[in-house]
């Protein structure tokens, strides 16, 4: 089981291993919300609609044992960013207009401002402000024609944090000033509609200058490019991801086929279990921006089911037939997602090892660039009025008023397939000149315009609104990918798929091949059921849908089985340590009789201390925690705040699961949603433990510091290793047959590190590449550049670097000994899933 903590401070180990001081969590979780699904509280992540994988352990007689499935999934999966938060690098002349989040879970906008023009108030007929114009931006996408008679009766819906005052009087002193339609009453074109979060006109949110900026900025690009459209504004609560992510869904539910989401945040581990509750959308255009941070990854434009947008700089040039000159921005994001699955239709770059298996950023691309930038109208604090923008909040916007000329997508369709068509390539221009970053040698159109498919630009930018309609003929069946599926070898399976036809009353057939041996597939459920055999191994799995006219529709993923992660463990025996005062769990009077109090006590090494943690074998499975044969145990399998911890027979209930989680190394109940907690933080020995809401970020007295084990790969029999176990600065991890010896006793610590020896877990010249060596170093307690030795869980037991968004993996799952350790995309191989406590 894998012990997940939080980006505390470096704390360091006393002489008797117990923490000096007291140390608070680091501000790396973004607080619950109302929403309920909590992206940084300890709230558990929804089941994906797509696909839903449990398994079970294995009982003595060898056969599967049942297990209820759990309701709730540990959050960590949901809460640690995959990134340390990037600050756009900017010409002096450009600022932010948000600033960076100082916490995950919430997301920046993309707008970027130009301080060198002139501010103005008002409309001056005949007076050019400087950037660009709509007539601009129509000319270069050659959407002169469309927009002037296209997007009558279609609403776009801007997305955005906080309230704009102002909103419809600036885009109105906007549009006039342009010549565009005022706002009709009778059609709606030109009109803005407010609403907050739950699709009430009040109470709106509390204003926000920053969002302001961009809000105004999102309502003049839309205007610009579909003067005809009706605009729906959706404004957010908060920047939090839960609160924007349900303004997405209110605008869907209120009608909108087209929605821009202006704004970014740093990918984390379970994101796809938020695709589906926010973005499965079938029938809907949602633009997402891609980042203006350069190379680098983001979400929730990372999402299968979105356009991701990029950015271009564009110029005017006469000496060409187009008028313009287009190339790729070098703030544009783009790379390889560390957390989110393939969309079937992105197959250009679906083939390892030079390209992206998992999602590739991004789609499509527009103007981006604040040289020389495009006119926005904002009166609220921020700017004085006139002001010349950029950032990828200009080519969202226009991206998806591009798809409102193109007009209603085909219901039961993905829109960000559209551009993908084979037809398509004939509307779009392909960006060939420009980069923003470094990436791998071997995928090189990661980080650089090239002809083709490529991150930066994605297919390319508009030629009129072609690429954005569906050409495809007949019924359309699509299958989402559910992502690579980590299951345990001889445990049950059920994998629940999905699919779309645009064709609503037709019935989907399905078939499978590839499955490991044991499952199968429902023909008219697409659920995948069965018993896995003993055989551990990566087996390439093709599901498609078929409909009663014979159209249809396929994706691949993985099914990677892995024996069980129980197997061969060997867990370490200590305390469990509270990060309070000296204290550790303690089984009172070091008794074994069922119902005896587990409480806290002055740590003394005694035998009343000496607990392990045995994970269920499944891959990011749970764990027990045990003391003279018995198990951690929720008193009458309560569930409610202050239900008291005993010790009982162990039993496989689930009010005697833990997973060690969270943003200070909480133990998690996943039937009760609480952690294990010291009452009040109390300092009194005998005071008997409860569970408890879970804090965010996490507060010490639930911060548990479990005794040193080995690391343990998916690869059978596989333990991470210290070379020599030598501690020293430099020296190459490795993987070596578990052995029980120090140079694999492991302690993962409340500040996210993972250490042996007093070193660190590190990532080598704090690299963001594949391929990537780890090594031990000396711990680092500087939080803004040690996120290279910070490491976060998985759903299925990866481990994540925060600086790179990379895992922890063995090259080629191989089993050789003294294979040195790197980090790769995160794949769900069995070289990337690790058992630890």
């Amino acid at each position: 089981m894998h012990h997940v903590v939080s980006s505390r401070p470096g704390a360091r180990r006393g002489p008797l291993g117990r923490y000096p001081g007291r140390h608070r969590a680091g501000a790396l979780i973004a607080t619950a919300t109302a929403a309920g699904l909590a992206l940084a509280g300890l709230a558990g992540a929804p089941a994906s609609a797509t696909s839903m994988a449990t398994s079970t352990a294995t009982s003595t007689a060898g056969s599967p044992a049942p297990r209820v499935p759990l309701q709730v999934r540990p959050p960590a999966a949901a809460q640690q960013p995959l990134d340390t938060n990037r600050a756009a690098k900017l010409p002096a002349d450009v600022r932010q207009v948000c600033p960076t989040p100082a916490k995950a879970g919430v997301a920046e906008c993309m707008s970027l401002i130009r301080t060198d023009t002139r501010h103005r108030l008002g409309v001056t007929p005949g007076q050019a402000e400087p950037g660009y114009a709509p007539a601009d931006l129509q000319s270069a996408y050659n959407l002169t024609a469309a927009s002037a008679s296209g997007g009558t009766g279609e609403t776009v819906a801007v997305v955005d944090a906080f309230d704009d005052p102002v909103a419809a009087s600036d885009l109105a002193v906007y549009r006039a000033q342009y010549g565009l339609p005022a706002c009709s009453i009778s059609t709606g074109a030109g009109c803005v509609t407010k609403v907050n979060e739950q699709g009430a006109a009040s109470p709106l949110p509390q204003p926000n200058k920053a969002w302001a900026a961009e809000i105004s900025l999102d309502l003049d690009m839309v205007s610009a490019i579909c003067p005809n459209c009706h605009l729906l504004l959706v404004e957010a609560t908060t920047n939090s991801l839960t609160d924007l992510g349900t303004s997405d869904d209110t605008a869907v539910h209120s009608g909108a086929l087209f929605v821009s989401d202006s704004w970014n945040a740093g990918e984390f581990p379970g994101e796809n279990l938020y695709d589906n509750t926010y973005y499965n959308h079938p029938g809907v255009a949602i633009t997402v921006s891609a980042d203006d941070s350069g190379y680098g990854t983001g979400w929730p434009a990372s999402a299968q089911y979105v356009t991701s947008v990029g950015g271009t700089t564009l110029t005017q040039d006469t000496g060409v037939p187009r008028g313009w000159d287009e190339t790729a921005w070098p703030n544009a994001a783009s790379g390889c997602s560390g957390a989110d699955q393939k969309p079937s239709w992105q197959a250009a770059d679906d083939t390892a090892p030079d390209g992206c298996l998992n999602r590739t950023e991004n789609d499509v691309a527009a103007v981006a660039s604040p040289n020389p930038g495009v006119a926005t109208y904002d009166t609220y604090q921020q700017s004085a009025g006139w002001s010349v923008a950029g950032g990828t909040s200009v080519s969202t916007p226009i991206i998806a008023s591009v798809y409102a000329l193109a007009g209603n997508p085909t219901p039961g369709t993905y829109p960000a397939s559209y551009p993908y068509q084979a037809s398509s390539a004939a509307d779009l221009y392909d960006i060939t000149v420009g980069s923003n970053g470094a990436c791998e040698p071997a995928r090189q159109y990661l980080c650089n315009a090239g002809p083709g498919f490529d991150g930066p630009t994605g297919m390319g930018t508009p030629d009129g609104t072609g690429a954005f309609a569906n050409t495809a003929t007949g019924n359309v069946v699509t299958v989402p990918d559910p992502g690579v599926q980590d299951v345990m070898a001889v445990s049950s399976v059920f994998v629940q798929m999905a699919g779309t036809d645009s064709d609503a009353a037709q019935t989907l057939t399905w078939t499978a091949h590839g499955l490991p041996a044991g499952l199968s597939i429902s023909a008219s459920t697409g659920r995948i059921t069965g018993i896995t055999n003993s055989t551990a191994g990566t087996s390439a799995v093709k599901v498609t849908a078929t409909d009663t006219t014979g159209v249809s529709g396929s994706t691949t993923f993985n099914m990677v089985v892995v024996p069980s992660m129980a197997t061969s463990y060997h867990p370490g025996v200590g305390p469990f340590e509270l990060d309070i005062n000296g204290k550790c769990m303690d089984d009172a009077n070091n008794s074994s009789t069922n119902g005896n109090k587990v409480q806290i006590w002055t740590c003394n090494q005694k035998a009343s201390q000496r607990w392990q943690f045995v994970p269920d074998g499944n891959p990011g499975g749970a764990g027990t925690v045990k003391i003279n044969g018995k198990c951690l145990d929720i008193k009458n399998r309560g569930t409610a705040n202050e239900s008291l911890l005993d010790l009982f027979t162990c039993n496989s209930g689930a009010n005697q699961q833990w997973y060690i989680v969270g943003s200070a190394g909480q133990l998690f109940n996943p039937v009760s949603a609480k952690c294990l907690t010291d009452p009040g933080g109390s300092a009194t020995n005998g005071t008997q433990l409860w569970i408890f809401t879970c804090s965010s970020p996490g507060a010490l007295n639930q911060a548990w510091i479990p005794p040193a084990s080995p690391v343990q790969s998916g690869v059978a029999g596989k333990c991470l290793d210290d070379t020599n176990d030598s501690g020293s600065n430099g020296a190459k991890i490795q993987i070596w047959t578990c052995n029980l010896s120090s140079s694999q006793k492991w302690t993962v610590e409340p500040d996210n590190t993972i250490r042996i020896n007093n070193k660190c877990l590190d990532v080598i010249g704090r690299s963001k590449l594949d391929g990537a060596e780890v090594q031990l170093f000396t711990c680092s307690t500087n939080n803004s550049t040690n996120a290279n030795q910070h490491w976060i869980l998985g759903p299925a037991g990866q481990l994540y670097n925060e600086n790179s968004g990379r895992c922890l993996d063995d090259p080629g799952n191989s089993t050789v000994n003294g294979t040195v350790l790197v980090q790769e995309d995160c794949y769900g191989q069995a070289g990337e899933i690790w058992a630890a406590t």
